[in-house]
């Protein structure tokens, strides 16, 4: 990027964001009782769990196709979307008031998470120097276990404050809101500097589909692979 200060405002823009999406990517994991006694769900724990896995499918379907979006809409604009989504996804709660319309709201969370995963993954390798590019690529990986210690740790104590959990899911949505807000004010596309790839990975993708095509055909290599899908 041009300018440090660019720099430093579209870091924040893009950690704060993604970071406010895996808070709210297992809830309500942290207080579905509260979900079953709101709609009267009965002790039914398998409708109960798919207020969580809902998102799942979405984020498969949406990450898929999010390279198709990134070439439409541009790394900076597939961002928007993520972050258009997922706030749209967390303030439904606010009206939420049977079980089908908070499971809608949900899955068009589960649609902006999933554009985030391809987005955050070009926002990396685009927008940082090879030098930056490893500890930001640390920190992607340690957003799912800091989402989850966060969501964990104040959920509780927001349906507190609040009373009740709409509004304690859906003010993360304000935080969406706010970065979205923020980026398209304040982050210019024109300022985002791009940074020509390294070597080994102008290497690796010239190679890469023969490499892939390559190791699927050893048997170890689809034993990990299914070993790390389950």
């Amino acid at each position: 990027m041009r300018s440090r200060n660019n720099s430093v405002a579209a870091s924040f823009a893009i950690i704060t964001g993604i970071l406010l999406a895996y808070i709210m990517e297992m809830c309500p994991s942290p207080f579905l009782q509260e979900i079953e006694r709101s709609f009267e769900l009965g002790g039914n724990d398998a409708l109960l769990n798919l207020s969580v896995s809902v998102i799942f499918p979405a984020i498969i379907v949406s990450s898929i196709l999010g390279g198709r979006f990134e070439e439409r809409l541009g790394t900076y604009g597939l961002y928007i979307a993520t972050l258009v989504l997922v706030t749209a996804g967390l303030l439904l709660n606010l009206i939420a008031w049977n079980y089908a319309l908070f499971l809608i709201g949900r899955i068009v969370f589960g649609f902006g998470f999933g554009l985030g995963i391809p987005f955050i993954g070009s926002a990396i390798m685009k927008w940082y120097p090879e030098n930056s590019r490893d500890s930001m690529n640390t920190l992607n990986a340690l957003f799912p276990f800091i989402g989850a210690l966060i969501s964990y740790a104040v959920m509780n104590p927001l349906i507190s404050l609040f009373g009740k959990w709409h509004p304690a899911m859906a003010v993360w949505g304000v935080g969406t809101l706010i970065i979205l807000a923020f980026w398209t004010l304040c982050i210019s596309p024109d300022r985002i500097r791009e940074y020509p790839p390294s070597d080994s990975e102008v290497r690796q993708e010239e190679t890469g589909s023969g490499l892939y095509a390559g190791l699927i055909k050893r048997r170890e290599i689809r034993g990990l692979s299914l070993i790390f899908m389950c």
